[in-house]
């Protein structure tokens, strides 16, 4: 849902250096295995000495036509990409980089400015409207840079840091008073490193830019619980998770953006009415602007994505499409690891040979929260919170969390990025192997039943992206206590051994008859009325408080100790998701008749000696007609006219007329209307 192409590729490409590394595992006390070289995650800094550099503020820049007269005599880096990292395992991306021109002579008088370099990443024509010092959530990192609202354009430029007085610096030489402190708690930037230049690979420059028709949603979210983000979706399918300083700024910056891109409030306002549908699925309709209408609904607790919840209700959208929509809803993202979307454990059985998805006992109890599944667990947890209770502290069932940046970085650790954010949570080392994800009944079995301290939850990899669960970079996880290696993921039995097969059987378990009548009461325990309260308690589904919204506000602490130890609690515990629905969610309706799903019964098609409609044009939809019993396409710029679907409309003709047509013979109907030009 939202997935970038740009994600993917990071993803599945191979990790070429991993061959030049070698990774210390965790040993036990008794176990004597040769000492490995400790791996290095590109912290070579090269030797630097900044020279006095002497800037233009910003606001003192001549108009950008003057600026670009100024730029003809020096060579133009606007269309170049930028340089590709000799030792990085993914592609770049198609982006720049900010580098001194070659071609001036050396010295302090010649130096360019920070203020003029980013003056000439503008496009050409563009002018700067506003600029704010934003961070870029990266996974378990923060990147902080600018963020430049232009008149044609956006910019987002990495490293580089604008100061009060306007002036563009390095952002490691920024007063450090000024930059945002959850940034530097977050990248374990040391005080005393503050105008040390940072490793080669961290302090890159780079900038990207995008038309603001390219701009497909904006969103606000959260970040680490303060309400300071902003995720900004792209048509060419990347996105971006930013954040302010403080609420008021994020909230300026929003609505700055929002000024430039009118057309992302509604799905009929895109210029291309093609991503109306990826609109729909990353929208989040708390910031819908409010009518009268859903003002009143809200008294008898009608929300604004009712109608999503009735389209999964009639069956018309599938479970795995629902539950993306519950998560963004949610705010969950995929560009960070501490808030990465949440699915279910849908079957408990990996050891058959076949799956049986007809018979209640394959499935998992969807109603209880992994803590409870069975009996002796349920038992644990409940002593637990009763002992806290008695003590006088906050009490919880759960010391862990089902969602957290170390679930979800073991969970794809065979795949970059993820492995280096593994390796940055477990100190630069691999996890003993026997902790590892090393088989999917394994995970089932610590996460239900045998480890006091998995509570986990599954990610949507699960049901979508076989290669995660191969290792194709041939990391060396070691070996287990039995002696095996840890390699690929081993698979339940009905998998045969391929993991394609796995995706394929676990997506059509989530979209069974059996998940799709209880999927209602998971989304109950995890997004909806039972996640806080009373109905928490009784259905034992009480986390550690510091994993909820509102527990604590990181901005009241002042002790500087105090907050950068909340903060990485709250960072890499896990963080409960937004609450959506405050009443019990309604159970799918029961269809008349089993209607067989496209992704599910592919293999039922079936080809055809004859075509059942032919277009030589673009279509831009599909309508069936019961009473002609006929499949209808629209070209672009049509409306075929219900209920008989006899007439269509027609418009987008050079003299601005909207026709009438019948359906047979295309002559034109009884009106025709013009609109003057505007």
């Amino acid at each position: 849902m939202t997935e970038g192409r740009d994600r993917m590729r990071l993803r599945l490409l191979p990790d070429y250096g991993a061959q030049e590394q070698e990774v210390q595992l965790k040993k036990r006390a008794t176990e004597v295995v040769p000492a490995l070289a400790s791996l290095r995650l590109n912290t070579t800094v090269t030797p630097a000495q900044p020279a006095d550099m002497k800037s233009t503020p910003l606001s003192a820049l001549p108009p950008p036509e003057a600026a670009a007269d100024d730029a003809d005599d020096a060579p133009d880096l606007s269309g170049q990409d930028a340089a590709a990292d000799a030792g990085s395992s993914v592609a770049p991306e198609d982006d720049f980089e900010l580098v001194d021109d070659p071609n001036e002579p050396e010295g302090d008088d010649s130096f360019e400015d920070k203020n003029r370099k980013v003056m000439r990443r503008l496009e050409h024509g563009d002018s700067v409207q506003n600029v704010y010092n934003i961070s870029r959530i990266i996974g378990l990192d923060a990147c902080e840079g600018i963020l430049i609202i232009g008149k044609e354009a956006l910019y987002i430029m990495d490293n580089v840091f604008q100061c009060a007085d306007g002036e563009i610096v390095n952002v490691w030489q920024a007063p450090p008073e000024e930059r945002d402190p959850f940034s530097q708690i977050v990248t374990a930037t040391k005080p005393g490193e503050r105008d040390k230049k940072p490793a080669p690979k961290s302090s890159e420059q780079e900038s990207r830019s995008w038309r603001w028709h390219d701009v497909l949603s904006i969103s606000k979210r959260r970040f680490l619980f303060r309400d300071v983000s902003i995720e900004i979706f792209f048509r060419d399918g990347r996105s971006y998770l930013l954040t302010a300083i403080d609420p008021s700024k994020r909230d300026e910056i929003h609505g700055r953006m929002v000024s430039k891109a009118p057309h992302i409030t509604g799905a009929s306002s895109l210029p291309n009415p093609e991503d109306a549908w990826r609109l729909e699925a990353i929208k989040v309709f708390e910031e819908s602007p409010q009518t009268f209408g859903s003002k009143f609904g809200s008294i008898f607790n009608s929300s604004p994505w009712n109608p999503l919840m009735r389209r999964w209700q009639k069956g018309e959208i599938s479970n795995f499409h629902y539950l993306m929509l519950v998560n963004t809803m949610a705010g969950r993202t995929f560009n960070d690891l501490t808030q990465y979307p949440v699915f279910p454990w849908v079957l408990a059985d990996y050891t058959s040979a076949e799956l049986d998805l007809s018979n209640p006992a394959t499935f998992r109890d969807l109603s209880k929260p992994m803590g409870a599944q069975t009996p002796n667990r349920q038992a644990d947890f409940m002593m637990r919170y009763e002992s806290l209770a008695e003590i006088g502290q906050t009490p919880f069932h759960y010391g862990t969390h089902y969602s957290s940046a170390m679930a979800v970085s073991s969970y794809l650790i065979r795949l970059p990025p993820f492995v280096h954010s593994y390796l940055l949570l477990q100190g630069g080392h691999f996890d003993h192997p026997d902790r590892s994800f090393y088989s999917i009944e394994g995970a089932w079995k610590s996460a239900s039943r045998d480890n006091g301290t998995d509570v986990r939850e599954l990610i949507p990899e699960f049901f979508y992206l076989p290669e995660f669960l191969t290792n194709a970079n041939g990391y060396d996880f070691g070996r287990r206590q039995d002696g095996s290696k840890v390699d690929n993921v081993m698979l339940p039995p009905w998998a045969k051994g391929d993991p394609k097969i796995f995706i394929a059987r676990h997506r059509e378990a989530l979209e069974s008859p059996h998940v799709t009548k209880h999927l209602h009461q998971w989304i109950d325990l995890v997004f909806g009325h039972k996640q806080r309260g009373e109905a928490a308690v009784e259905s034992l589904n009480v986390f550690h408080h510091l994993s909820y919204h509102g527990a604590i506000d990181l901005d009241n602490i002042t002790d500087p100790q105090e907050r950068a130890i909340v903060t990485g609690i709250i960072h890499n515990f896990g963080q409960t998701p937004h609450q959506v629905f405050s009443k019990p969610h309604p159970q799918r309706e029961q269809a008349s008749g089993h209607v067989k799903r496209l992704d599910t019964s592919i293999s039922a098609l079936t080809k055809l000696p004859y075509p059942l409609l032919e277009s030589h044009e673009r279509v831009a939809s599909l309508i069936y007609s019961p009473k002609l019993d006929r499949l209808l396409c629209a070209s672009p710029f049509r409306l075929n006219l219900p209920p008989s679907y006899d007439k269509f409309l027609e418009w987008g003709y050079a003299d601005n007329s909207v026709r009438f047509f019948f359906s047979d013979n295309r002559k034109v109907g009884t009106a025709c209307y013009r609109f003057p030009n505007p």
